[in-house]
Order: structure tokens, then C-alpha cells, then sequence
């Protein structure tokens, strides 16, 4: 049910919930591309698939909106920068910090940061061996902060601005290991046969859907609606089964988990 008034923007109901979308009649969806598995296409013009893809025109179904995207920086979307994009998708772990700075959803999908090296590399199982490594992680993700407070390497940890250049920097020995979100991981070392997933860390990480930090309280409430009966009516496993075990290196309960305790 649409409801539209003078001078107002156009207002969606769910059930009891109302989303009120920047454009009327759209819910504009930010990410950060390239993100594989998640998001197939390079930018917003060539998206045709993945998981969060899948998600959001799920979620804009249940809404009764259309759906269009815009590529963002993570390093904004954590922050609540969406750049006029209502929500955003983007595998954002849910943190006490970024919570002073965003509205999120409830859970939509579990993690926890992994490790990805050469495949010819000496393992990285436990604390001691991974201190012992030079490591590469995205800015302003939860790995950052991770192999800083938790890791503590007896070597400088390199920070670039996405998965691509942490790739990179493995592969040309800049860096021994990247630490990445554990499904960005699989999909990289199936698409990288120079590479693997050697371990995963035993400290779980939770993605939500972004809002900004203004946003009415109605779109959250909404958004939370509307993912709760995507994730009770098996919509969000089937996305998972469809996007992401097909892109896997692994199965992910089949890897090594290093305790940090």
C-alpha cells in the first residue's frame, strides 16, 4: 500500500511498518564493488547476480519498491556515508563502534576473519605463528582493527584501500598472508589457484544492513521486518546456496579455526 501526500515523499508499508525511500517509489541499495560471489559485476551497470545482490531485490520486493544501486567506498559506508543510498549491502560486520555511526538490521549472515596466503606458504595455525608473519588488510574493516589488537605482529601491517591490492600484495610477496572476511576468502582462493584459505580465526562477526544514522526509525523497523521473513521463509539460505557455496575454494566449516584465547 503506497501512500503519497503534498509536499511529502512517497511512503511504503509493511505490515504495520513504514519505509520512507529517498526517491519516491526506489530504495537505492549502496556497496563496494568488485565484491565476488556477493556482487557479480564491476560496477553498478554489469551487476547480474550474487548474494547481497540477490538480497536486496529480495528486500525491495518485500518493501513493494523498485531497486537500483550505487557503488560507495567501504571506508564511507561504515561510517554512515551511503552518498544518498537509502541502505547499504556491503558484508559490514556488525561492531559497538560502528553502531555510534549507523543504524544496522538485524544479522543477515555469520563470519570471521581468515586467513589467506600462498599455497606453498608454512601454515598459519595458532597465535604465535601468525605474529610471526607480515600481514595486509582493507581499511577500515573489522580486520584492521582485528590484527592490530588481537594478532599484534612483530612486523608493520600494510592497510590498503580493497581486496584487490591486499591480493596483490600477497601474491607478489609484499605481504606473507591477508586478512580478509572468511567468504571473501574462499571465493578469492577459488578464483587465485596461487592462493588458499588456510585458517580462520574463532572470533564470529555478524553482517547487517547499513542505514544511516538519521534515517526514521520506521525504515529500520521495516528493513528489519522484511529481513526477518526473507530469513524465516529460507530466502536467504537459497541466496547463499545459489551465490556462494558454488564460488567457494572450501566448505567453510572445513576450515582450520585458530583460538585467540
Amino acid at each position: 500500500m503506497t501512500l503519497v501526500g503534498p509536499g511529502c515523499r512517497e511512503v511504503t508499508r509493511v505490515a504495520e511498518n513504514t519505509f520512507e525511500p529517498a526517491s519516491p517509489g526506489r530504495v537505492v541499495v549502496a556497496t563496494s564493488l568488485p565484491s565476488p560471489g556477493f556482487w557479480e559485476g564491476n560496477d553498478v551497470d554489469t551487476l547480474d547476480g550474487g548474494f547481497e545482490w540477490g538480497l536486496a531485490r529480495a528486500l525491495a520486493d518485500q518493501l513493494g519498491l523498485r531497486v537500483s544501486f550505487r557503488d560507495v567506498p567501504f571506508a564511507d559506508i561504515v561510517t554512515g556515508e551511503l552518498h544518498g543510498a537509502d541502505v547499504a549491502l556491503a558484508q559490514v560486520s556488525i561492531t559497538d563502534e560502528r553502531e555510534h555511526r549507523v543504524e544496522f538490521s538485524v544479522t543477515y549472515f555469520d563470519s570471521a576473519p581468515a586467513v589467506l596466503a600462498p599455497g606453498d606458504a608454512d601454515d598459519i595455525h595458532d597465535l604465535a605463528t601468525a605474529r610471526n608473519r607480515s600481514w595486509v588488510v582493507e581499511r577500515a574493516t573489522t580486520e584492521q582493527s582485528f590484527v592490530d589488537d588481537v594478532i599484534r605482529p612483530d612486523r608493520s601491517v600494510a592497510v590498503v584501500d580493497g581486496e584487490a591490492e591486499a591480493v596483490d600484495a600477497v601474491l607478489s610477496g609484499d605481504a606473507d598472508a591477508a586478512l580478509l572476511d572468511l567468504p571473501a576468502a574462499l571465493v578469492i582462493a577459488a578464483q587465485v589457484p596461487d592462493l588458499e584459505v588456510q585458517a580462520r580465526f574463532d572470533d564470529p562477526e555478524r553482517y547487517g544492513i547499513v542505514l544511516p544514522e538519521d534515517s526514521p526509525d520506521m525504515n529500520r523497523r521495516a528493513v528489519d521486518k522484511a529481513l526477518r521473513g526473507l530469513l524465516a521463509d529460507g530466502t536467504v539460505d537459497d541466496l547463499a546456496d545459489r551465490w556462494l557455496q558454488p564460488v567457494f575454494a572450501a566448505d567453510p566449516d572445513d576450515i582450520a579455526v585458530i583460538e585467540t584465547s
